[in-house]
Order: C-alpha cells, then structure tokens, then sequence
C-alpha cells in the first residue's frame, strides 16, 4: 500500500480518500493515488504552501495558506477555481478575548 510516496521529496502534508482514491497535498501540489498505484500531481499551485484538502464528491477544497485562499479543483480535469479568498485578512471577525474561570 502507498507506493511511490518517497518518490515526493520534502513535506507531506493533508490527506482524504474518496471512493478508492487517496487525495494528498505537498506545499505545491495536489496529487491523487489508489492502493498500488504511484501518486500523480493533478493540480499544482507554484508558491502556494497547500495545507489541507477535503474531498466532495467531485471536488478537491484545498487551502493556500501563502495566498489566504481555498481552490475548488474538479478532481477529474485539475481545473480550478477560487472558492474562498481573503482567509489571511478577515474583516467579519471580531477578537474577543475570554477569561478562564475555575473553582
């Protein structure tokens, strides 16, 4: 099982499964793989530092931290779309600081 993956030199970072595919991110890619089979980059983000993925049915939502941006990738052709932006500056979010209180 997981074949080929000391071929992806560095960090490995998120990984999901979806119907008998692994998806894994590395800071620059997005790659795809089932049992057995060498893992191929299917979307690639130069700079992008990829942190997390989910897969949804036919969707990759994988998140950019460099760009402060989730990319929607259609898992079957790699064309992606921006999906969420400005995750590095939110602008709704108040801080609100919370004391502990114990016994």
């Amino acid at each position: 099982m997981f074949r080929g993956l000391y071929e992806l030199s560095g960090w490995l970072g998120d990984i999901d499964y979806e119907n008998g595919i692994y998806y894994l991110t590395q800071w620059e890619g997005v790659y795809r793989f089932a049992e057995e089979e060498d893992p191929t980059e299917f979307f690639h983000l130069a700079g992008g530092r990829i942190l997390s993925i989910a897969v949804v049915k036919r969707y990759a939502y994988a998140a950019a931290r460099m760009e402060g941006r989730i990319y929607k990738i259609d898992i079957s052709t790699g064309q992606a779309e921006t999906f969420v932006r400005g995750l590095n500056e939110p602008t709704e979010i108040e801080f609100v600081p919370v004391a502990l209180v114990g016994p």
